[in-house]
């Protein structure tokens, strides 16, 4: 078949991938003369397929049918792809990245949100509050045009 077998075990109540196991599978692949874009996919299905399972097992035992796709994975444009459409297969919705990015600069807002949250508990000021001015981008080049500067709420630069 495509999608290769990938052990999944349960250990103190968390699912655990066997990602040596899998990689084990793709280097005998590859030493068997497998061609490597093969490789790739079915490695990419098998992934896709385990993760898909581990994350409907989890639902199931929480009564709950929608699932949250992020992290640095989801920056695979495979395995975005991929995963959505393995759990839609098992009845259950995925909740994907559309306006922020799936990985560190997702978290890093979020990181920065709930800081600004908790110095505003605090008393400080958002004004006193260090901010960043926006870089833009080149989706071709995927180069800053403009380096980031980090400035304080006068617009004195703090660094960049």
């Amino acid at each position: 078949g495509m999608i290769w077998p990938v052990g999944v075990t349960e250990r103190d109540g968390l699912l655990e991938l066997d990602s040596a196991g899998i990689f084990a599978t793709v280097a005998r692949a590859l030493a068997d003369g497998m061609p490597v874009a093969e490789t790739a996919g079915r490695f990419h299905l098998s992934l896709a397929g385990a993760l898909a399972g581990m994350a409907g097992r989890a639902a199931r035992s929480l009564g709950i049918t929608t699932v949250g796709l992020t992290g640095g994975v989801m920056q695979n444009a495979i395995m975005a792809r991929l995963l959505p459409q393995a759990l839609d297969h098992m009845g259950l919705k995925a909740l994907t990245h559309h306006e922020l990015p799936p990985g560190d600069g997702g978290l890093s807002l979020g990181q920065a949100v709930w800081g600004r949250k908790m110095l505003a508990a605090r008393g400080i000021p958002h004004q006193s509050i260090l901010t960043l001015k926006k870089c833009k981008c080149s989706n071709a080049a995927r180069k800053c045009s403009a380096p980031q500067r980090g400035v304080d709420s006068a617009g004195n630069r703090i660094f960049g």
